[in-house]
């Protein structure tokens, strides 16, 4: 296993805090260009971390209890010229260990590339398209043709959607930049607090909440966002005289909960549904209106939830999340 492994290993036992090689696997020659009777007995570090990267490697050098790894990003010299690695220590006992090392600099690259590229996009997206909304109220505005009022107006809504499917990017990145932290989390806390921003951007709007006052339940913070865009959805969306929202408890056993968001509006379009629902995979003919279907799926995913869809037969929609209760000792 150890000649076999696509990673670069070593074999190292520690003598003065320090890693010395002992082995080095096949992989390990191919990357760095030293066979095992070259270094063996020599300090690891010696040889594959800049001189610029020593005091970062000083913490992968320490004596561990076994089993214990030591995870963390290098630097390596290789054949090829300095390469980025993601290096893992781990421990056989307190003087004998391993060290693996997976190459990631492409990777990361990569990353560093698409995040520079996202930004500028966003931001020069969001000037023009400021542009492009307010001139479209100076057109409506100033104009008495109902033509150009009404060609104006369709502008405007147009370039506003596009404003916000930017914002939407922008969360679609920092949610997923994190690993979730589940905790008992107080979900009817954050359901209040979306209902009250919810309440103050719409004029003309019903919500009831229905939830006890404390409902802890198995969660990360970022849940909020998918009772924000279910909650703004259904009354953004509804072509009814007066949108109602009602937030509730559908269903709760000892495990999970059910928390139902039901709407009088027109219902969900199918193909986001299914979005939901984890029914239906993107494509370029079927992916939704928005990043929004996408960040309720995705969030809802990473608290280990499910979604449920209902279009009962007296109209308006019905989404339930159902999510874990806390685990208990």
């Amino acid at each position: 296993m150890f000649n076999q492994l696509d990673d670069a290993v070593v074999e190292f036992t520690l003598g003065n805090d320090e890693p010395i090689i002992q082995d080095v696997n096949e992989t390990f020659t191919d990357v760095f260009g030293y066979e095992t009777e070259e270094i063996s007995g020599l300090p690891l570090n010696d040889f594959i971390v800049p001189i610029t990267e020593k005091e970062k490697i000083q913490q992968f050098g320490r004596r561990e209890p076994p089993g214990l790894a030591s995870v963390g990003f290098v630097r390596g010299i290789t054949a090829d010229g300095n390469r980025t690695f993601i290096y893992r220590g781990a421990s056989c006992n307190g003087d004998h260990g391993f060290a693996i090392y997976t190459e990631v600099s492409n990777e990361l690259r990569r990353e560093r590339h698409l995040s520079i590229l996202q930004r500028v996009l966003r931001h020069n997206l969001r000037n023009e398209l400021n542009v492009v909304i307010g001139r479209s109220r100076e057109i409506i505005e100033h104009t008495d043709e109902t033509q150009v009022m009404h060609d104006a107006a369709t502008i405007k809504d147009a370039a506003s959607r596009l404003s916000r499917l930017s914002d939407e990017a922008k969360i679609v990145k920092n949610v997923l930049e994190e690993p979730a932290v589940l905790e008992p989390t107080n979900v009817t806390r954050l359901v209040t607090d979306v209902v009250g921003d919810c309440q103050s951007r719409f004029n003309t709007c019903e919500i009831e909440l229905d939830l006890p006052e404390t409902l802890l339940l198995r969660a990360d913070e970022r849940l909020e966002i998918v009772f924000q865009n279910l909650i703004d959805n259904a009354i953004r969306h509804n072509d009814s005289r007066i949108p109602r929202v009602e937030v509730y408890v559908s269903d709760t056993d000892d495990t999970t909960v059910d928390i139902a968001v039901a709407d009088n509006g027109p219902g969900i379009p199918q193909v986001e549904q299914q979005i939901m629902t984890g029914n239906h995979a993107i494509d370029p003919l079927n992916h939704g209106s928005g990043i929004g279907v996408w960040l309720v799926k995705w969030v809802v995913e990473m608290c280990g939830g499910e979604i449920e869809i209902e279009t009962p037969d007296d109209g308006g929609t019905i989404v339930t999340t159902r999510l874990d209760r806390p685990m208990t000792d």
